[in-house]
């Protein structure tokens, strides 16, 4: 939680100051010092509610952003978190559907049109407790005999990488892990509900989102069923097979039986068993 607290004093003799030539002045934290990045200007204070302030016995006013935390980490779930989650290739290609009839491995990527660079990682500073609750996965992780469960040296903390995941889509779902409710929409469109599906199935996380996810199934099953074979109902499947509604998956297999005259191409990365495809 951030709070925005405006700090100015009356202190005959002592003329207001910018906070920085406070920081001089009054030695306030090295952590505090711009060389790891905190910004400072003359605008109202931004702190952590929960980050001491040294008593500063002149006056001053002006504003400290904690820019330095929000520069190393993308997302902060837990300012006081004992876990960095690293998403590496964030929002990759998802659910591709490519009805060419030629294989990833065929294609040729012209000279003119070269691969593009990844996309920079995306860190998650969390909580290792809301994680364990959450997701018996997670929990395996942080507390079994692999380097995940190990706290580095270098900073104390536990590490986790995931790669490929949307980033907003995993934002969302650590939030609602984290009890971070203001910051979760009460609706998402079908594209992000699917990609949400993929991150829980991977974890198995099912308890702490119920309550979001039936808000979420009840807006996205007022829509209609797509009644031609392609990808929309592909994700159809996926997201009532994932979140185990089973009427809206049996609408979605009968319409995609009716539709074709072959198996159902479904992309690798979408967790739907193939035993279910082939009947």
């Amino acid at each position: 939680m951030v709070n925005s607290l405006s700090y100015s004093t009356s202190i005959p003799g002592c003329r207001p100051q910018s906070i920085w030539d406070a920081a001089r002045q009054f030695a306030l934290p090295e952590a505090l010092s711009p060389k790891v990045g905190y910004k400072f200007s003359t605008k109202p204070v931004h702190i952590l509610s929960d980050f001491p302030l040294p008593h500063v016995s002149q006056s001053f006013s002006g504003k400290i952003s904690l820019l330095g935390m929000a520069e190393k980490h993308n997302f902060i779930m837990d300012p006081s978190g004992d876990v960095i989650l690293t998403l590496s290739n964030p929002d990759a290609p998802f659910a591709v559907w490519d009805r060419s009839g030629i294989s990833d491995t065929d294609k040729q990527i012209p000279e003119d049109n070269p691969t593009p660079a990844p996309a920079p990682d995306v860190t998650f500073l969390l909580s290792s407790r809301h994680l364990s609750l959450a997701s018996p996965i997670l929990k395996t992780m942080l507390s079994g005999p692999w380097s995940e469960g190990v706290k580095m040296d270098s900073d104390s903390l536990y590490h986790l990488t995931a790669g490929d995941w949307d980033s907003e889509a995993l934002a969302m779902v650590m939030n609602v892990i984290h009890g971070r409710w203001s910051l979760v929409p009460t609706t998402v469109a079908l594209e992000m509900l699917a990609k949400i599906a993929v991150i829980i199935d991977y974890y198995d996380i099912r308890e702490p989102l119920q309550l979001i996810l039936s808000l979420w199934m009840k807006d996205f099953k007022a829509s209609s069923i797509p009644m031609s074979l392609g990808r929309e109902l592909v994700l159809w499947i996926l997201v009532s097979w994932v979140f185990k509604d089973q009427a809206l998956f049996q609408q979605a297999i009968k319409v995609a039986i009716l539709r074709s005259t072959h198996e159902l191409d479904v992309p690798g990365d979408l967790p739907i068993p193939s035993a279910i495809i082939s009947e």
